[in-house]
């Protein structure tokens, strides 16, 4: 509790301290999203990642994996039965030495998991056994191209998806609505601060963030200070219809467990 207050104290103090200015209601929304980002950072800190380290990573193994790998794209891209044969030996002696150091590795992580488990309580052991046993490693879905060339580049995985969805989802026979416009004018009901922090209060946690990467819980932990903000942008926004685009969104594929 005390952060939230310490972040919307603070929130608000930043806000406050704005120089105003005759600006867009797009320019406003987009210092306010600065503000709420430099807070966020300032009261809860910059996001490490993983606090855990990778203690599996090995740089050697990394190399051998990374140098196989290329070795795969140019047999795929290949086009000489001779460059393929010499090619797919040359790989196979580095998946050769790749299983080997991988089963040397893993039979190394075998023993301290079971030095580890023998450590533990008696009631303690059965349980970490079984779950270090049935745990199971994701797996990276495999993308390939019109032509069946497996892809590596994160941009063209990016495009193939995009591709896909846009065809499966999207009927170019039917003509998109255009926005509706109409004339710049005041709303005869504003918009108020009360309707802003009641939208705000009903927003849910944990949730993936947007475009901005503004996550939901930091609008609505600072809803007290963010609401008088946020409904006078609103309502200069149908006043001026200076467009904030609070619409858009990224679409992130995510592999099904035990799908294809």
């Amino acid at each position: 509790m005390y952060i939230r207050q310490n972040y919307n104290k603070t929130l608000q103090h930043e806000i406050s301290n704005t120089t105003e200015t005759e600006s867009s209601t797009r320019l406003t929304w987009k210092k306010t999203k600065k503000i709420i980002h430099n807070t966020a950072n300032s009261v809860l800190g910059k996001e490490k990642g993983n606090a855990k380290p990778n203690r599996s990573y090995d740089p050697v193994l990394a190399a051998l994996s990374e140098e196989q790998k290329q070795v795969r794209i140019k047999i795929n891209e290949s086009k000489s039965d001779s460059k393929k044969k010499e090619l797919k030996a040359e790989r196979d002696k580095l998946l050769h030495e790749l299983q080997s150091m991988v089963k040397c590795k893993r039979n190394n992580e075998l023993d301290k998991a079971a030095e580890d488990i023998v450590k533990l309580p008696d009631h303690a052991r059965m349980f970490k056994a079984v779950k270090s046993l049935n745990r199971k490693k994701s797996e990276k879905p495999k993308m390939f191209d019109a032509d069946g060339k497996f892809i590596t580049n994160i941009d063209e995985i990016q495009i193939v998806i995009g591709k896909h969805l846009k065809d499966k989802f999207r009927d170019e026979q039917i003509k998109d609505l255009e926005p509706f416009q109409g004339d710049a004018r005041d709303l005869n009901n504003p918009i108020t601060t009360t309707d802003v922090e009641k939208a705000l209060d009903r927003l849910n946690n944990n949730r993936a963030c947007g475009e901005d990467g503004i996550p939901g819980e930091l609008i609505k932990y600072g809803a007290d200070t963010l609401a008088k903000v946020i409904y006078n942008i609103f309502n200069r926004d149908f006043s001026e219809h200076d467009d904030i685009n609070i619409n858009g969104a990224k679409v992130i594929t995510l592999k099904k467990t035990r799908k294809g």
